[in-house]
């Protein structure tokens, strides 16, 4: 074949927003394994844009993603969660208390975090039972 005949395309180079690292932890989102006072847990994915959440909008997350499974796997009468006690917080893997704001920017994309939540009772459950989904 003749080198002029031949008729090489080369693709243009596509330049995405997940290139630009400050968009990027946007698009990936954050992954949470919350171990709950009865003995059971949830994983939650956030896609919050802000690097900031209320912890009250995180919790109303977490009840509902607990209240669905429930739902679904039927009531396994674990145990109650006081999900309106003046009490309630969630504690990192570095023993953080986080009580007003979820700073989701301090957590990595890609990666799993266990966060435990107490809701103010004395019963603290020494293991916990995963659910997969």
């Amino acid at each position: 074949m003749d080198k002029a005949q031949v008729n090489i395309k080369k693709r243009k180079k596509m330049v995405s927003l997940s290139d630009d690292e400050e968009n990027d932890d946007v698009e990936k989102g954050r992954r949470f394994k919350i171990l709950l006072p009865n003995g059971t847990s949830v994983e939650l994915t956030t896609l919050e844009p802000d690097p900031e959440m209320l912890f009250t909008d995180f919790i109303t997350l977490v009840k509902g993603k607990y209240l669905k499974e429930q739902k679904y796997l039927g009531s396994s009468n674990k145990g109650s969660i006081n999900w309106k006690s003046t009490s309630l917080y969630l504690q990192d893997s570095d023993d953080v208390k986080i009580r007003n704001v979820v700073k989701l920017n301090k957590y990595k994309p890609y990666k799993c975090h266990i966060l435990r939540l107490f809701d103010g009772s004395s019963d603290v459950a020494k293991s916990f039972k995963v659910i997969i989904m």
